[in-house]
């Protein structure tokens, strides 16, 4: 029997790209930064069949907590999930963050699984029994709910 895929945070990227993540969980480490560890998946609409939200992972991401950034690996080196990787890493830089009403700079794939590892983290146990919808700083709906990145997906 095939186990059932739990996709606990997600950030639509585009009309036809959506990045997901699962098993987030806090690992003993520093205080510089959250340590965790997760899973990185990605939905392709346009390599689903229509109606099918199937995830693909492509990458395990950790960070030990002291600092820098964090480690993301991929979990193979096939073109497609490079290509996939490139396409993420573009279409992160696309978008901006910001911090108290401040731009603070554009983000980075890892950049944005810590912002998601940290939120999912972060949000009351009742919220994490949905899957969350993260949206970018720089997303229409961010700014109209003055900076409410977090949402029931």
């Amino acid at each position: 029997m095939k186990k059932k895929l739990n996709i606990q945070i997600l950030c639509v990227l585009s009309d036809t790209l959506t990045l997901g993540m699962s098993g987030i969980r806090e690992n003993m480490g520093h205080d510089d930064s959250l340590p965790y560890q997760a899973e990185v998946f990605i939905y392709d609409k346009e390599n689903n069949p229509d109606g099918s939200m199937s995830f693909q992972k492509i990458a395990e991401i950790w960070n030990d907590g002291w600092g820098g950034e964090s480690n993301l690996r991929l979990i193979d080196q096939r073109t497609r999930t490079q290509d996939y990787l490139k396409k993420v890493t573009e279409l992160c830089k696309s978008h901006y963050m910001y911090w108290n009403g401040s731009f603070i700079g554009s983000y980075k794939v890892t950049d944005l699984c810590d912002i998601m590892a940290q939120c999912y983290l972060g949000v009351d146990e009742k919220f994490r029994k949905n899957t969350i919808l993260y949206r970018f700083d720089d997303d229409p709906v961010t700014i109209a709910n003055k900076g409410r990145n977090l949402y029931k997906f």
